[in-house]
């Protein structure tokens, strides 16, 4: 059987610092996957000016970068349902009757808490920042010329 940590067994502080190690992580995520689709944008952009990619390259560009996207899409759910699992430990940490923590923080710490974006929202950011990339490799070479 294995062990598991409950959220009721962190501490205010081991939750604070994991909530932001979290908020850290998805950061990074989304800084990778932009820089990636930011790349992919405007390689489209350029080889429709120049030179328009045939059917081949554009599949292999899509393939590439649907793999890329599809890693990221996992890694970033996983982080982002742990920042949703932290942000309700930190939440049960500021009711009245736990840890006792002082006014002044409790507030604090709700609002750094409410910090925690939904998953299901950034998902479907993921998806249409998706779509619309693969979009922009197949009929970049339309809009351009």
């Amino acid at each position: 059987m294995k062990a598991v940590l409950a959220v009721t067994d962190l501490s205010a502080k081991d939750a604070t610092d994991l909530f932001t190690k979290q908020t850290t992580a998805i950061n990074s995520l989304w800084q990778n996957y932009s820089a990636v689709a930011g790349v992919m944008l405007i390689g489209a952009g350029i080889s429709a000016v120049g030179h328009p990619l045939t059917w081949q390259p554009k599949l292999a560009l899509s393939l590439a970068f649907v793999m890329f996207s599809q890693g990221n899409f996992i890694l970033l759910r996983q982080a982002c349902r742990l920042h949703v699992v932290l942000q309700r430990a930190i939440q049960a940490k500021l009711k009245p009757d736990a840890d006792p923590i002082a006014p002044v923080y409790r507030e604090v710490l709700g609002t750094f808490a409410s910090t925690a974006n939904s998953p299901t929202w950034m998902m479907l950011y993921h998806l249409t920042i998706d779509g619309c990339v693969v979009a922009a490799i197949w009929w970049s070479s339309a809009l351009f010329n």
